[in-house]
């Protein structure tokens, strides 16, 4: 980064190899921030698992999974505020000026990964001869979770019905252009119907949504194809575990606009957790985020932030989309709405 900075003619000071590496990457965003008078930093932050004494308003250049990739699509959820700030206890800490707005109440388990994270589920893990790859089961069995979350909601406060939000949270504003679009709801009709591959005849135990995204699904197929993990789970042979995984796998490649979703949504949601807010939004964010974490909109941060009370100051889990408040609605009209929030 410091050569690429110096080929732009930005100065900052040379970095010091003789310091940790927590130290460099605090001297390198404080630099960052003081050369652009920006927080927009912020919005690639993320909890470090590599680094744990690193302060969480500094971006761990070391890993893209720690920075998650919300910030990559453009919104104004601060509208167009400009950044305050200052630098506390040795450049350790920085206060903001921003409002906490909601708090999450629920959230996923499960959350889509890389194969080199499917061993984060072992009781997912499929047979020898499983045809379906065991990354495909982690991300069914998250968006079967993640359906049965977001259709928990009756109705919703940003006044669409419960369905478009969902698929409105999945697929990142930059990915909703024609000719996706145009059939994007009708397309994620079809994806849901894929995770229901039982009898389709409407019943009280299986809805009919084939023509709708608004009824609740209560899906829950998948209970009883999971691999024994205890002395109470459900014995089943390979064979019936692969049917259920097979049945989904080949509605969803049966139409193109279904598995476009699917692929999608395999790279907008990757790592990444869904939750439900107390004023019932939904959203997503990091993995490291836990009920009880703070929504928290940030002047000068174009995306909402979810923060963690830790002693007196905060930590940042993670950058969020929350549907119905990515354009400024939670953010006051005076700057006298917002408070002094220190971040470590």
């Amino acid at each position: 980064m410091y050569g690429m900075l110096q080929k732009l003619n930005i100065k900052v000071a040379p970095p010091n190899y003789d310091q940790s590496v927590e130290k460099i990457y605090t001297e390198a965003a404080k630099s960052i921030i003081l050369h652009d008078r920006s927080l927009k930093i912020l919005q690639h932050t993320c909890e470090s698992h590599d680094w744990p004494d690193l302060p969480s308003w500094v971006p761990n250049w070391n890993s893209v999974e720690d920075m998650y990739g919300v910030a990559r699509f453009e919104f104004t959820a601060s509208r167009n505020s400009a950044s305050k700030f200052s630098f506390l206890n040795g450049d350790r800490s920085i206060s903001v000026r921003g409002r906490f707005i909601d708090k999450i109440t629920r959230r996923a388990e499960r959350y889509p990964v890389g194969d080199k994270y499917v061993e984060e589920f072992p009781e997912l893990r499929p047979s020898p001869k499983s045809e379906v790859s065991w990354q495909d089961i982690v991300h069914m069995e998250a968006y079967r979770e993640w359906i049965n979350l977001a259709y928990s909601l009756t109705t919703y406060p940003y006044g669409e019905t419960v369905g478009q939000s969902f698929c409105y949270t999945l697929i990142p504003q930059s990915l909703r252009v024609l000719p996706l679009k145009e059939h994007l709801l009708d397309n994620f009709a079809t994806w849901l119907r894929s995770y229901n591959p039982g009898n389709t005849v409407p019943s009280k135990t299986q809805p009919d949504y084939s023509n709708t995204i608004m009824e609740p699904v209560g899906i829950d197929i998948f209970s009883k194809c999971r691999k024994p993990s205890g002395s109470h789970a459900i014995d089943v042979t390979p064979q019936e575990e692969r049917l259920k995984y097979n049945v989904i796998l080949m509605r969803l490649t049966s139409n193109s606009g279904a598995m476009d979703l699917y692929t999608k949504f395999s790279l907008s949601c990757f790592n990444t957790r869904f939750f439900i807010t107390s004023a019932g939004y939904m959203g997503r964010s990091s993995r490291n985020i836990q009920k009880g974490d703070l929504i928290t909109l940030i002047a000068g941060v174009d995306v909402p932030v979810i923060i963690r009370k830790e002693g007196d100051l905060y930590r940042i889990k993670g950058p969020a989309y929350v549907h119905g408040i990515m354009n400024g609605e939670k953010l006051p009209e005076k700057e006298s709405g917002l408070i002094d929030i220190v971040l470590s």
